[in-house]
């Protein structure tokens, strides 16, 4: 099922404080429309005659799919989720989770404690080469993290949230519980302090509007009237196009 564009249309100016925080919770909640991303890559051989010789052609199709989704999506749809996966969202936690998602939150009002830094990775994979067989190549990078929490995250929690090496065996399902709900919090806090830094009054609000399995869905985003330039939307923000070398 292809996904249609409707059409898109100016919403407002943000211009007063109930529709600046009302924008900065629905950006940080769970009502917030995104995207997913599948990709898919095949590479196929047959033998064909060339000139009275026989010779391998080789083809390659490489496919992307870009699906709606809200943030937290899990909570409202369990579908295709693992046993371990629905084993933690329990029907008990996953009210108290949802509750988290959409409660209204103003961190204009309270007092926040910050992390940052960047995370230094090396990852080393196997290739194959027609001329030296299967070697080593090292991919090194970096990630770059900027939380917002009520209180100095942990160790444990800093790895749930940050690593996402919360889910070791040594962890009971309660531990889970109780980390992904600090997840879902400091998401809240640091989105809600992300948008404090790039949106701003008088900035505009578009709204574009898709019909997918025959539901409707709206994407919201805020532009600056003075750069031109989008600042907050999480849909389009995830789609790029791929280009051969």
């Amino acid at each position: 099922m292809q996904m249609v564009l409707l059409d898109y249309s100016f919403a407002e100016t943000l211009s007063d404080t109930a529709r600046y925080d009302y924008y900065r919770n629905y950006f940080s909640g769970g009502e917030a429309f995104g995207s997913s991303i599948a990709s898919s890559y095949s590479k196929n051989s047959r033998l064909i005659n060339r000139k009275g010789k026989p010779f391998f052609e080789e083809t390659e199709t490489s496919e992307r799919f870009v699906r709606p989704s809200y943030l937290h999506s899990e909570l409202f749809d369990q579908r295709g989720l693992t046993e371990e996966a629905k084993k933690i969202l329990s029907e008990e936690f996953t009210k108290q989770a949802k509750e988290l998602v959409m409660r209204e939150i103003n961190i204009d009002t309270m007092k926040l404690v910050h992390t940052a830094g960047d995370i230094y990775t090396t990852n080393k994979e196997k290739s194959h080469s027609e001329s030296f067989g299967k070697i080593n190549t090292i991919e090194k990078g970096y990630l770059t993290y900027n939380l917002a929490s009520t209180d100095s995250i942990s160790k444990k929690s800093f790895d749930f949230i940050v690593k996402h090496e919360g889910n070791p065996e040594n962890l009971s399902v309660e531990e889970k519980r109780a980390g992904t709900l600090e997840e879902i919090l400091v998401f809240r806090l640091s989105a809600q302090q992300e948008f404090n830094r790039v949106v701003h009054f008088d900035d505009k609000v578009y709204v574009v509007r898709f019909r997918y399995h025959g539901a409707i869905y709206k994407d919201y985003f805020i532009c600056n009237p003075e750069t031109k330039k989008v600042v907050m939307e999480y849909f389009f923000k995830n789609i790029t196009i791929q280009t051969r070398k």
